[in-house]
């Protein structure tokens, strides 16, 4: 019984493997390689699963983003169109006046479309810097 690999303990009774250095054998080197190869496709797995999980939540991100910032852009462009149409309003709104006060007081038109927009600036307005031309045609070429 001392040849065996099984031997009892004579304390607990219970059986348990006892290995000798003569039993213990290394593994060979085909096996040794199989398994080298294993730990490295199983390794490149995990790695390639993560980096493609890792640009795939990139490329989610950014769409989700761009689809944000689409949106945004949307927004300002129809404020933009509608201060444009705002001042399109107050050119047409000046030109109104303007007619009301030649037939009242005479005078001509640009100088009192002159003196009149001073008087705005005066009061701590600024003066539109695009014409009304300019205006129609940037709103044209905004809701495009």
């Amino acid at each position: 019984m001392a040849g065996s690999a099984l031997l009892f303990h004579r304390t607990c009774e219970k059986p348990y493997l006892s290995i000798s250095p003569v039993q213990i054998s290394f593994m060979d080197a085909q096996t040794l390689t199989t398994l080298g190869t294993s730990l490295i496709v199983a390794l490149a797995t995990v790695i390639g699963s993560a980096i493609t999980a890792y640009f795939g939540y990139k490329s989610v991100k950014a769409t989700a983003d761009m689809a944000k910032t689409k949106e945004e852009m949307a927004s300002v462009k129809r404020e933009l169109i509608a201060a444009y149409r705002q001042i399109s309003a107050y050119y047409q709104l000046e030109q109104e006046f303007i007619e009301a006060v030649k037939s009242a007081n005479g005078g001509t038109e640009k100088s009192l479309k002159i003196s009149h927009r001073d008087k705005v600036v005066e009061k701590g307005f600024e003066r539109p810097k695009i014409t009304h031309n300019q205006a129609e045609k940037r709103i044209r070429e905004l809701e495009i």
